[in-house]
């Protein structure tokens, strides 16, 4: 998930008609917690701090953290409580779901409903995640409400949040864990560099070559994109026999293809 698919899975709620969604996958950004941490919450553990809002998360091994969140998720939670007739007076779970049955002597089976609230499952959220994925024409194989928590990681490490802060946001035991959530980002940067190296080894090879250019600028260009590539390839985009290519330009290409190999 990038953040444009989750502003994206936001604007395909009706607030109104589904609350809960809306909730739920704002408290699953803000909070970074595993799915099974955010349907374990019960209402008593949101707080109102100061100017803003923390809930105290269970994690694995009962490990307890305190996580902020901020007024838009606490207002999108309480709308939620209300449809469900309840507030933060309340107790019990925080993200349930409604499960209805018809009374036995009911004549008007669209109207006369008696429902129980039970706690959301993991199962269920997934369904809620891949149901506005669908909306949204993203591909529903590919949304969880993990991919939630990953977002936010990923997120709070591109502003430079230190490894170590987004550990303990995440509630990891070990740090190399969170390094995970760094691959991607780590790729590019690679990505980037070795696309820079590559530039400043063509720079130099052309001044190094500028009298034979017509041939070094051929060799060039073809090992900096591959540099495994075979001598009958090269022989072949020079125009030449394999045979020519090992006599004359063999030398010239393995100095070019050795400064490629470097990066």
């Amino acid at each position: 998930m990038e953040i444009g698919d989750y502003y994206k899975l936001l604007e395909a709620v009706d607030h109104e008609k589904d609350p809960r969604a809306y909730a739920l996958f704002l408290f699953l950004f803000n909070t970074g917690a595993r799915i099974s941490e955010a349907l374990s919450v019960d209402i008593e553990r949101v707080e109102r701090v100061g100017n803003g809002y923390k809930v105290a998360i269970r994690g694995k091994r009962g490990k307890v953290r305190d996580i902020d969140f901020n007024q838009e998720t606490y207002e999108a939670l309480e709308k939620f409580l209300k449809r469900t007739d309840r507030d933060f007076k309340c107790r019990g779970a925080l993200f349930t779901t409604y499960k209805r049955f018809l009374e036995e002597d009911s004549q008007n089976p669209q109207d006369n409903y008696l429902g129980t609230l039970h706690r959301l499952s993991p199962k269920m959220a997934d369904w809620i995640v891949k149901k506005y994925a669908g909306k949204t024409k993203l591909p529903r194989t590919k949304f969880f409400s993990h991919n939630f928590r990953h977002l936010i990681a990923k997120t709070l490490l591109d502003q430079g949040t230190s490894l170590d802060k987004v550990k303990n946001f995440l509630g990891h035991t070990n740090i190399s864990t969170t390094a995970l959530y760094t691959m991607g980002k780590a790729s590019k940067l690679r990505e980037v560099k070795s696309r820079a190296m590559r530039s400043a080894r063509i720079q130099i090879l052309e001044k190094k070559y500028r009298n034979c250019w017509d041939i070094a600028g051929i060799l060039v260009d073809a090992l900096s994109e591959n540099p495994r590539i075979s001598d009958a390839k090269l022989a072949e985009l020079l125009g030449t026999s394999k045979a020519s290519f090992s006599r004359k330009h063999k030398k010239l290409s393995e100095e070019i293809r050795g400064e490629f190999l470097k990066i």
